[in-house]
């Protein structure tokens, strides 16, 4: 069983499981077939979010055309499965994947692909992007971001076996991250060989880390800024010294007394001037 804990559950407070084993249908109906009877062969890929009560709640449709899809996800809509529990017995969400076959009457079927090879970047944020090209009935579903901040070690390969998962070729510090990557990924296998290729950040272009190393000095400055000020020379922190300056004697009675006043006619610069002469 596949479990994503809770914490990257998307908009959603239940856990959700992608692909449980465990988990059955309990009831199907077969899909209609298009009118047209020369319509070709076809296979879709059904990507189903089963609610807590085994109800279908969402479909998403890919490696047919739209009319097959239209079938495919109408007849799904009408399946049911076994309620969804989680590891502690607790109600849950589901992700499974669905193929459902369209073979008309003298049509070859469509079969699953021998080999499918999925690249997947993972940037430094921890942000996902399927990148190369798709080959056909192989598709993937992805989360949008990790589950943890990926090690930058560069590639890792990743090969999904009839007895298990093999990580071979995987950089031994990247083996939690990609298993835990590959428990929330949703994807059709091939009938030879599945292999998801994660392209993580490069150790060269890592950024540094912020570890800044202070050293102390080996020669002991003293300063007054010091634990022990004590300890530091006077002459570090010399005491100020007050000089005197004599000011002139300014005589502010005549504020008082306007009887001290200087007048118009004995102050020549605020006597008025002489009248002109005719």
């Amino acid at each position: 069983m596949w479990f994503i804990p809770p914490a990257f559950a998307q908009d959603a407070d239940l856990p959700v499981l992608v692909a449980p084993a465990n988990l059955a249908i309990r009831k199907s109906e077969p899909p209609r077939f298009p009118s047209d009877p020369t319509a070709p062969a076809a296979r879709c890929l059904v990507h189903v979010v089963v609610d807590p009560t085994g109800v279908p709640a969402e479909m998403e449709t890919r490696a047919c055309s739209p009319t097959y899809a239209t079938l495919a996800e109408d007849a799904i809509r009408h399946w049911r499965w076994d309620a969804p529990r989680g590891p502690r017995g607790e109600p849950a969400e589901a992700v499974v994947l669905v193929p459902i076959t369209f073979t008309p009457r003298g049509r070859t079927p469509v079969q699953a692909a021998d080999r499918c090879t999925y690249n997947l970047d993972v940037g430094s944020s921890g942000t996902i992007r399927v990148t190369g090209q798709a080959v056909p009935q192989c598709v993937v579903w992805a989360p949008a971001l990790a589950p943890r901040p990926p090690p930058a070690v560069g590639t890792c390969g990743v090969a999904m076996r009839a007895e298990g998962v093999d990580l071979s070729a995987c950089p031994p510090e990247a083996h939690d991250f990609a298993a835990a990557l590959i428990a929330e990924t949703l994807f059709s296998s091939g009938t030879i060989s599945t292999r998801l290729m994660l392209a993580l950040p490069d150790p060269t272009t890592a950024p540094p880390s912020l570890v800044i190393d202070v050293a102390r000095p080996r020669v002991d400055t003293p300063t007054r800024l010091a634990r022990d000020a004590g300890d530091a020379p006077a002459s570090l922190d010399p005491p100020m010294e007050m000089t005197e300056t004599e000011l002139p004697e300014v005589d502010l009675s005549a504020l008082l007394d306007p009887t001290k006043l200087p007048s118009k006619e004995n102050d020549p610069e605020v006597a008025e001037p002489p009248e002109p002469e005719p």
